[in-house]
């Protein structure tokens, strides 16, 4: 007997082609049409107590697949409002849509022992730890234990012909579509000692978020060096960029005050902006498609424009009264998908009162704005602060942690300002940054950033 991933013993597959016949006179009530032939009815298959196989590799075009996810629904819905707790409010589920070839041969083109189905059951153990992990750095955000994921998993693996796609489930939180020739073993981020492909589980994480390296900058003299060897015009350097070391002239999320994420980098955590930002939207579950799939409620790139402050007050301390404070924001200028090139626009300036802070809005306005594209939109997120020579990156996730954190209307951002002595940020660690988050006078509790430990 195979175990899933609670530990429960689970029975061998279940041929459940009888599923849809079987529920045709309460389905039909319903509203729900079978396919036209036996032929091409689908093979829907519980691998497991808690994962789907649903096999539509019989149905040619994508009108049927679409009119089958379409029509399933309607018995879905009905059997998730019909079972209380058939979604449990603490787990985020997600499904993925493979070839029928690279379903029925991973086991044997991957060597790893093991099919498809059971290798992703792996990946759901080590995506749970992963965000129960970064679950500890809640407590400090103002999060109750009933409002954070505890449990990630797989509700259904879609076989489906080549160039075809499924979504929309209504039973999930999203689908999403794995590419064509997908082997495991040829994969760059295959980790065979723990039994799982980080490729796979951050593709299979665009269910809930997009590519957060999209944030990054780089313009160092390594990097434009690079691109120049390669025949690539390398246009002039933001002036905002002037006496900031070149070290410095990067902004990695994977060595920012945040931490590291498998959505930044090829590594098996979560940060804290990950799993606050499961625990706020979990409560608003709703259904997806694939072409909204990037404009939901649940969508990364909307929601993280609009869940911010309405008024940001950024505190750089008290020695700096006086001062002239400059507030850039990137604006992408990608030369190609390798880039982080970035130009900056000016979004504020003024004085630092005497207290040390600068309140401003508005700072991210493309989210008034339909600008939502795959990844973060337009590169747009993340601010430069310059008070003279020195400097400092607040990129838009401490801001989502601010409202997240019940700072929606205002909030303060306290920070240390950085100079040209400060280390390279793969040598500083995420506290360096000195990031507490606080509301304005008319609330009382506080909450500072979790360090991160790598």
């Amino acid at each position: 007997m195979k175990e899933n991933n609670r530990g429960e013993a689970s029975p061998k597959t279940i041929d459940r082609r009888t599923f849809l016949r079987e529920s045709a006179v309460a389905a039909v009530s319903l509203g729900f049409r079978l396919p036209r032939t036996q032929e091409t009815l689908p093979t829907i298959e519980n691998y497991n107590q808690y994962i789907e196989v649903t096999d539509l590799s019989a149905l040619q075009t994508q009108g049927e697949v679409d009119e089958f996810v379409h029509n399933y629904n309607v018995f879905l819905q009905h059997r998730v409002t019909g079972t209380p707790g058939y979604l449990d409010p603490q787990t985020v589920y997600y499904s993925l849509a493979f070839t029928k070839d690279d379903y029925d041969n991973f086991a044997q083109r991957s060597g790893l022992g093991m099919g498809l189905v059971e290798f992703i059951q792996k990946q759901d153990l080590l995506l749970t730890t992963m965000i129960q992990k970064a679950n500890e750095g809640l407590y400090k955000l103002n999060f109750t234990e009933q409002q954070k994921t505890t449990e990630i998993m797989c509700r259904r693996v879609v076989i489906l012909q080549k160039d075809l796609g499924a979504d929309g489930f209504y039973d999930d939180d999203g689908t999403h579509r794995i590419a064509d020739g997908y082997h495991g073993i040829d994969s760059a981020y295959l980790r065979p000692d723990l039994g799982v492909d980080l490729g796979l589980m951050h593709e299979a994480f665009h269910c809930h978020t997009a590519d957060l390296y999209a944030i990054n900058l780089n313009w160092s003299t390594d990097f434009l060096n690079n691109l120049r060897t390669r025949g690539i015009q390398i246009p002039n350097e933001p002036h905002v960029l002037n006496n900031i070391p070149d070290a410095w002239k990067i902004y990695d999320t994977q060595y920012g005050p945040i931490g590291p994420d498998i959505m930044s980098s090829s590594v098996d955590q979560f940060c804290v902006w990950t799993a606050a930002h499961l625990a706020t939207k979990i409560k608003e579950r709703r259904l997806h498609n694939k072409q909204i799939l990037y404009e939901t409620n649940w969508n990364f790139p909307a929601r993280m424009g609009k869940d911010i402050p309405n008024v940001v007050c950024l505190d750089v301390g008290a020695q700096y009264a006086g001062q002239q404070i400059e507030i850039y924001r990137t604006n992408n200028f990608r030369l190609n998908e390798e880039s982080d090139l970035k130009d900056f626009i000016q979004v504020h300036s003024g004085n630092i009162t005497p207290e040390g802070t600068f309140s401003a809005s508005d700072i991210f306005e493309w989210a008034k704005g339909d600008t939502n594209k795959y990844g973060v939109p337009s590169g747009e997120s993340l601010l430069l602060i310059k008070v003279g020579d020195k400097f400092q990156y607040i990129d838009i996730r401490i801001l989502n942690l601010a409202a997240w954190a019940g700072f929606n209307q205002s909030a303060r951002i306290k920070f240390n300002l950085f100079d040209n002595q400060t280390p390279p940020p793969n040598k500083i660690k995420p506290q360096d940054y000195g990031i507490q988050i606080s509301a304005g006078p008319e609330l009382k509790y506080k909450a500072n950033l979790p360090s991160v430990k790598k």
